[in-house]
C-alpha cells in the first residue's frame, strides 16, 4: 500500500485478510492504553506494522506518540516477548503463532488488535507485467481460506481490548 500511495505503477493489490492479525501483550501493569504512558514498547523497527498499531492503540487512550518510548529489537517475536519479560518494556505485538509462545511468558494478553483496527493485512502487489500472478494468487487465497474456513472451527479468544 506504501507503495501505491507514492505512485508506484501497480495494476493489483491483493489482500490476505481483511483485519491486521496481531495480538498485543503486555507486563502485568499495563491494563488498557492509557497505562502506556511513559512506557517502553517493543517494536520490529521504527515505522513497522507493530509500532504503527501499538501507537494507534495508545492514541486511542488518549497517549500521544510522544509519550510512549519505542524500543527497536526486531522483528523476532521471541526477542519482542523476552524483552518485556526482562522488563526492558512493557508491551510489545505478536501475531498468532508468536501468541502461544507470548501466553507462557507475559502474564496480560490485552486483545485482538483485529478489533480495534479492521484494515487490510498482509497484501501482495503486481505490476503490469506480472498482474497475471495477482489473479492466481488471489484466486489461490480465496480457495485456501474458504476451505479453512469450512473444515475447522476457531476457538475462543478475547473479543476486545479496553481502551
Amino acid at each position: 500500500m506504501r507503495a501505491a500511495l507514492k505512485g508506484a505503477p501497480l495494476k493489483g493489490i491483493y489482500f490476505q485478510s481483511d483485519k491486521v492479525t496481531f495480538y498485543l501483550v503486555a507486563d502485568p501493569s499495563i491494563k488498557t492504553a492509557a497505562d502506556l504512558k511513559g512506557k517502553k514498547v517493543a517494536i520490529g523497527s521504527a515505522g513497522d506494522t507493530q509500532d504503527r498499531m501499538i501507537t494507534m492503540f495508545a492514541e486511542r487512550g488518549g497517549v500521544t506518540s510522544k509519550e510512549i518510548m519505542r524500543i527497536a529489537v526486531g522483528a523476532d517475536t521471541s526477542t519482542r516477548i523476552l524483552t518485556i519479560k526482562s522488563g526492558n518494556a512493557q508491551a510489545t505485538t505478536v501475531d498468532p503463532g508468536g501468541l502461544v509462545f507470548a501466553q507462557k511468558k507475559v502474564s496480560c494478553l490485552l486483545g485482538f488488535l483485529g478489533d480495534l483496527f479492521p484494515m487490510p493485512f498482509q497484501g501482495f502487489v503486481a505490476t503490469e507485467k506480472k498482474s497475471a500472478t495477482i489473479r492466481r494468487r488471489s484466486s489461490a487465497g480465496s480457495r485456501a481460506r474458504c476451505a479453512v474456513l469450512c473444515s475447522c472451527a476457531i476457538g475462543p479468544r478475547k473479543p476486545s481490548i479496553s481502551v
